[in-house]
């Protein structure tokens, strides 16, 4: 915060100093467009490569259900996720989501990259979920409370259908979400063990930082039979579907959206309530990291040797994402 204060009160003179010659860097925007144009396109090259290779098949009518949002920009980069985790665990059903931008060829690549997977359209969804009156509605509502600049008005609506729609169109009795910007470089042990067992509480990965942007004693006045979870990230979570009924997750987010005060900054922040609700425990940080630009310029870089997963927050800072992926699918 404090450093956001300070660039507001500089002009632009003083920012150049202080940026160049100060901090020796380059300005944050030109930073990211540099990182992209050296390894973007090397990376949706890989992406690409992995997504046209050997089709890796998932089970149907599986107990467990891992559902996945995607879009046209990510729509190989979600393949590859997918097909990292089912080279350890195939016997789990898929279910893709997509957004406005996805169409049906592109559901097509994804059935036949993941043969037996499930593909949601966004105006399917709709229809499925519009004879739900208060569901439907609330999901309306939700993409409204995203603090988002002006200008962002499909990632709202995208984020928006994590909330709901992975847990109203779900037929399994469990349910892992994942995000696209992930790979599984070793045998996700504590994830299939969670599905093969009967008695499982909900897990969710967590970043290195305690990341809860509310007072806890705020959190307890909303939610006075919760404990709030201080570390939560939404690339990958699961839970029992009979312990988050719809009622008790239109609950929450009532809640949340009548909570003008209360940060929502994107679709974790409703799953972070319902951790907080219910029976969970995070996942080893070091098993199952993220990585983001401030980890890398400021050596808190996890050790990756001991990772099975990664979560690149960072697409192309540095061509890590690549490099790991080509090393998973050689």
């Amino acid at each position: 915060m404090l450093n956001n204060d300070i660039e507001k009160e500089e002009n632009i003179f003083q920012k150049l100093y202080r940026v160049f010659l100060v901090e020796r860097r380059l300005p944050i925007s030109i930073e990211h467009r540099y990182q992209k144009l050296l390894y973007a396109n090397r990376l949706t090259k890989i992406l690409r490569d992995i997504s046209d290779g050997p089709p890796i098949a998932c089970a149907k009518n599986a107990d467990t259900e891992l559902h996945m949002l995607t879009c046209e920009r990510d729509l190989y980069m979600a393949i590859a996720a997918c097909k990292s985790f089912l080279r350890y665990y195939p016997d789990i059903s898929v279910v893709f989501h997509g957004d406005e931008s996805l169409d049906e060829s592109m559901s097509d690549l994804i059935k036949s990259a993941i043969p037996s997977s499930r593909c949601i359209s966004y105006q399917g969804a709709e229809d499925i979920i519009k004879p739900n009156t208060d569901v439907f509605q609330l999901r309306q509502k939700i993409a409204g409370r995203f603090e988002l600049p002006p200008g962002y008005e499909k990632q709202r609506r995208a984020w928006a259908l994590k909330v709901f729609d992975f847990h109203v169109l779900s037929e399994a009795k469990k349910i892992i979400v994942m995000d696209s910007d992930i790979l599984f470089v070793k045998r996700p042990d504590e994830l299939i063990d969670w599905i093969k067992s009967e008695k499982s509480s909900a897990f969710y990965s967590i970043p290195q930082f305690p990341n809860l942007k509310v007072e806890p004693k705020n959190f307890s006045r909303i939610f006075p039979n919760g404990t709030p979870v201080n570390s939560f990230n939404g690339g990958l979570y699961g839970y029992k579907k009979e312990d988050v009924s719809s009622e008790f997750l239109m609950d929450v987010v009532r809640k949340l959206i009548s909570e003008k005060d209360y940060p929502i900054l994107g679709d974790e922040c409703f799953w972070r309530a319902v951790c907080s609700l219910i029976p969970s425990e995070p996942l080893s940080f070091d098993l199952y990291p993220l990585i983001t630009p401030y980890y890398q310029k400021n050596n808190f870089m996890p050790d990756l040797n001991k990772a099975k997963y990664i979560h690149f927050i960072c697409k192309h800072r540095g061509g890590l994402y690549g490099k790991i992926a080509k090393e998973v699918f050689r």
